[in-house]
């Protein structure tokens, strides 16, 4: 049997596919061929790769690292990773800008309705207080008081 009869008959061989008679003249060359035993060493093992590969065990953050990138990705899709930060850099101080714009406005309203409130006391406590006094029985301490505080 020669190298190119025994490299077209591998998978068979290693199949247990070809007769034993087939079997035995292959194995017969592969003592004296270092070629096809290498050869069909190699394809022995990666035969026996595919039938039974190797158990490998994903590690307990896998799925939750690939949903990550699955979202970044889609994300990324509807907001290329640039036009995002480009439009976050902008957003936040143009909030922030209308945040403190908004709390003056809000307190000059605070503001002006204490400032109303206050006026609003001064109007009604000075006609009482001026009345108070307008009523003073003669002689009492307030009228003389009065009196004196007016002369000078």
């Amino acid at each position: 049997m020669n190298c190119k009869h025994v490299e077209n008959k591998i998978i068979d061989y290693l199949e247990a596919n070809v007769s034993d008679r087939e079997r035995t003249q292959i194995e017969e060359h592969l003592r004296g061929c270092k070629k096809c035993a290498v050869i069909v060493k190699e394809f022995s093992s990666l035969w026996d790769y595919t039938t039974s590969p190797p158990s490998s065990e994903l590690s307990p953050y896998f799925w939750s690292r690939l949903r990550a990138k699955i979202s970044e990705y889609e994300r990324e899709k509807v907001f290329p990773a640039g036009i995002y930060d480009n439009v976050l850099r902008f957003l936040k101080p143009a909030a922030y800008a209308l945040l403190f714009i908004f709390g003056i406005m809000f307190g000059f309203k605070l503001g002006g309705s204490y400032l109303d409130v206050r006026m609003f006391r001064q109007e009604i406590e000075e006609p009482i207080y001026i009345e108070i006094f307008d009523n003073l029985p003669e002689g009492s301490i307030g009228d003389v008081y009065l009196n004196y505080y007016n002369e000078r």
